[in-house]
């Protein structure tokens, strides 16, 4: 199981578009991808979830980029992603079109992680959000 997480600013401008610009230096201790879990509709297992976080290459064969544990009693989850975004930044991982999110088999047990996502939401508060820190 996966899900795809696109990004983009108030403006409509993707992430993928921001990497682009190679004289932002983005900080790999203060840029972090932000989840909320839906903990009225998700069910994690006792045992919690491993979780992978990768992009599908020009082939489209999965590629991990960093791995978690979720466990069931965790209601977000803050994930660094600066250096990632640096290797999409150099070209190393090829152009930023999206993150996925896969779950591996071993704890997941059929739990099931509703990640919150509302368009109505002004704040966005608890939307999936990437915070960046950078300086050009």
């Amino acid at each position: 199981l996966y899900i795809d997480l696109y990004f983009n600013d108030d403006d409509g401008n993707s992430l993928g578009l921001f990497l682009e610009n190679k004289e932002r230096n983005l900080s790999h201790d203060f840029s972090d991808l932000v989840l909320h879990i839906d903990e009225n509709n998700s069910m994690i297992n006792a045992e919690g979830m491993n979780l992978y976080l990768g992009y599908n290459d020009l082939s489209g064969e999965f590629i991990s980029l960093s791995s978690f544990y979720v466990a069931s009693t965790v209601d977000s989850m803050i994930i660094p992603v600066g250096n990632i975004l640096r290797g999409f930044q150099s070209g190393n991982y090829g152009d930023f079109n999206n993150f996925i999110i896969k779950t591996d088999g071993y704890l997941y047990n059929y739990s099931r992680m509703i990640l919150f996502k509302d368009s109505n939401d002004d704040d966005h508060i608890k939307n999936p959000m990437i915070r960046l820190m950078y300086w050009e």
